[in-house]
């Protein structure tokens, strides 16, 4: 990385005192030029354009070396080189934990979340509240700036609630607000450009992916299809599926990144294929099913929301890397639910740790609580738990 411009750019003062001695060392019919003659006027005029010439010369060096720029000529270097340009202030978002009744209906532009420090969120998609009684909804923050980013559990009021809402908060905190972007920090940014930008790599896919839709958490390599083309998994942040005109948009996108290496031996482009995650279903058939003796003055509601919130947070796809899901695991976490009295290990299912299959991920879709006696106090007749992982 460069320290200084090769280019040297001098004033104007040193560049006439070089035309002068130039001059002077090549005739003699003059020994002297005086400050006000018009030889003395002739030399600035050519020291101008000499420095001109020089600093043109400098603005070029410098737009190929970002490290040497700034302001608009900054962005042009970052645009020589191929790179984002300079991020805008821009607001922070997160998703709302919501508990309602079932069928609770948060429609944008009729509520709006508030945190302590006053910041106010809106809503940015229509959500239901399914059997499970809780959802999370996506929201932005109507104010742009690096204040907007709020800690968890700091967003619990809510303006113009709607009919069936009991609370809510947010568990992880909002970010990616922040301010215009300056010079320093952008030539932080373009310094690691090359390292993602390299084709071929995991980075350079999960980036371009991440910028056609920000909910996209992580991709998985998930072997390959019949004509040879590489089966990309994405996972989302919040569990939803992309449709195949989508993914074909993703491909259309993504395949303009594939390196030359990307041939197979007859020298034919391998390519990819996207694909939506496929979930191992925890439990199998029967799924999650216990009972449970809850202590008196305990809410059977908020202990089962509980349960299902840890144990959807057990298998956060960030850092999950097992590859079987080990039943003692969900059971603890039963057990250790705040107001959870006792668990009979006998009428815990899943009783036995299940292989997760190869290119799938696990995911709690059947989810039964019941009575020390059977009698069930929850079923959500596999309706999907809501999930949500920060990007």
């Amino acid at each position: 990385m460069l320290e200084k411009l090769i280019t040297e750019v001098l004033p104007i003062a040193d560049l006439k005192e070089l035309y002068t001695e130039t001059f002077l060392n090549h005739t003699s019919k003059i020994s002297k030029i005086s400050d006000l003659s018009v030889m003395n006027a002739h030399a600035f005029g050519v020291a101008k354009i000499f420095q001109k010439d020089i600093k043109d010369t400098a603005i070029l060096e410098s737009q190929m070396f970002p490290e040497l720029s700034s302001g608009v000529y900054l962005d042009n270097a970052a645009k020589l080189i191929g790179a984002v340009s300079r991020n805008s202030s821009c607001g922070s978002s997160t998703y709302e934990l919501v508990y309602a009744k079932v069928g609770t209906v948060y429609v944008p532009g009729q509520s709006t979340f508030t945190s302590t420090q006053g910041v106010s969120f809106n809503i940015v998609e229509l959500t239901i509240v399914g059997e499970n009684g809780y959802a999370y909804v996506p929201i932005r923050s109507s104010s742009i700036g690096v204040n907007t980013n709020v800690d968890p559990f700091t967003i619990n009021s809510i303006s113009a609630p709607p009919i069936g809402h009991f609370n809510c908060t947010n568990e992880y905190a909002a970010t990616g607000g922040r301010d215009s972007e300056n010079d320093e920090d952008f030539k932080t940014r373009l310094s690691t450009f090359q390292q993602f930008a390299a084709t071929s790599t995991y980075l350079h896919f999960l980036n371009h992916l991440r910028n056609l839709n920000a909910d996209i958490l992580d991709i998985r390599k998930s072997g390959y299809t019949e004509d040879g083309k590489v089966r990309i998994s994405i996972i989302t942040c919040n569990g939803k599926w992309f449709s195949q005109d989508e993914l074909g948009y993703f491909e259309y996108v993504l395949n303009k990144f594939i390196a030359l290496s990307d041939v197979d031996l007859q020298a034919g482009v391998i390519g990819i294929k996207l694909i939506n995650i496929q979930w191992h279903i925890v439990g199998g058939t029967t799924g999650v099913d216990f009972r449970v003796d809850i202590f008196p003055g305990y809410s059977e509601i908020d202990i089962r929301r509980q349960i299902q919130l840890q144990m959807t947070k057990y298998f956060d796809f960030r850092f999950f890397t097992k590859d079987k899901v080990e039943w003692d695991d969900l059971l603890t976490i039963v057990k250790s639910v705040r107001g959870v009295k006792y668990v009979p290990d006998e009428h815990f299912n899943p009783g036995v740790d299940s292989l997760i299959e190869k290119f799938k991920l696990p995911r709690v879709v059947k989810f039964v609580m019941r009575d020390m006696k059977g009698t069930i106090l929850y079923n959500n007749n596999s309706s999907v738990l809501p999930i949500y992982y920060p990007v």
